[in-house]
């Protein structure tokens, strides 16, 4: 919601609707004071997610690193330090096949092909939750981590397609198997494959090869 608000500050600057401009300007900067108050946690070095009640949920997962695909909502050194405590470790995030929805220190962590009622994000990796890792990677720094994360994506799906005829949604972070949609989870029995939001992969990589990373830039 913060980067809509900048987004349709920007939009209105460029038709002249200066008080619209105003409006969003003064919406954003209220989200970020909120978010940056209430959802950071300095001692622990992160994001959390937030009941409606209040109180913190503190769990490691790809949801507590949204914020940072914007480099306004937290500095460098902050950022860099939940990076590498949280996403660019073994212990946590990073996997071999990519990097992990859910930390594998969270008891729930796993990587179940579940499809019915919804998908797994307790673990497998996600090529749409990567690609907002990518981002966040950008933004704070880690030109290798980048180069690394697009080499392990690009191979993961490139596989994919190459065995299976399309992709999937998610694959099992610690072994690279294909996860949902199995031709049993498809319509009428028939592997119909996955694309959509997978094509964000083909966003790192040809950023990564022209250096020029595609990134949504609102400001």
């Amino acid at each position: 919601m913060y980067r809509e608000y900048m987004a349709m500050k920007k939009v209105a600057t460029n038709l002249g609707q200066t008080d619209d401009a105003y409006s969003y300007a003064v919406k954003a900067n209220t989200l970020k004071t909120n978010i940056q108050k209430h959802l950071w946690d300095d001692e622990a070095k992160s994001f959390w997610n937030m009941y409606r009640t209040g109180r913190l949920y503190k769990r490691v997962s790809y949801s507590n690193f949204i914020a940072l695909m914007d480099s306004d909502l937290l500095s460098q050194e902050n950022g860099r330090e939940m990076i590498k405590r949280y996403l660019w470790n073994e212990d946590h995030l990073l996997a071999k096949y990519g990097l992990r929805s859910l930390s594998k220190q969270d008891p729930d962590y796993n990587n179940e092909n579940i499809i019915v009622p919804y998908s797994n994000w307790q673990g497998p990796v996600w090529p749409v939750a990567n690609y907002m890792y990518y981002v966040a990677l950008k933004n704070y720094g880690f030109t290798e981590e980048c180069k690394q994360l697009a080499s392990t994506l690009g191979t993961l799906v490139l596989n994919d397609i190459a065995t299976c005829g399309s992709m999937h949604e998610n694959y099992h972070a610690d072994t690279g198997a294909t996860l949902a949609p199995t031709a049993n989870q498809s319509k009428g029995g028939i592997f119909t494959g996955f694309v959509g939001w997978n094509l964000l992969v083909q966003n790192i990589l040809m950023g990564e090869a022209e250096n020029t990373p595609l990134l949504l830039e609102v400001n």
